[in-house]
């Protein structure tokens, strides 16, 4: 018969704007909390960040990409995303 493991992870919700994620991340990074027992979710509220390419959500130009990238390997980026209806019927 198997045993079970109880296994536990803490998930974290960062609800904050693109640049301060990023910084979040690649300290969550250097922490070490990034390698399985925290889990983040990160939300898009605005409309300017509505990412079509995922690279967007962690690249910029501090030349730091290859760390950051692997920070956001522990990520699930969510987005609002926005529908639009014609009502006229036109």
């Amino acid at each position: 018969m198997k045993r079970l493991r109880r296994v536990l992870y803490t998930v974290v919700l960062l609800i904050v704007p693109k640049e301060s994620r990023r910084r979040f991340m690649m300290m969550a990074y250097e922490l070490g909390m990034t390698e399985g027992e925290y889990v983040f979710y990160t939300i898009a509220m605005l409309p300017e960040e509505n990412v079509l390419n995922p690279e967007d959500v962690w690249a910029s130009n501090d030349g730091q990409n290859d760390v950051a990238k692997k920070a956001f390997e522990a990520v699930f980026h969510v987005r609002n995303s926005l529908l639009f209806v014609d009502l006229t019927g036109q």
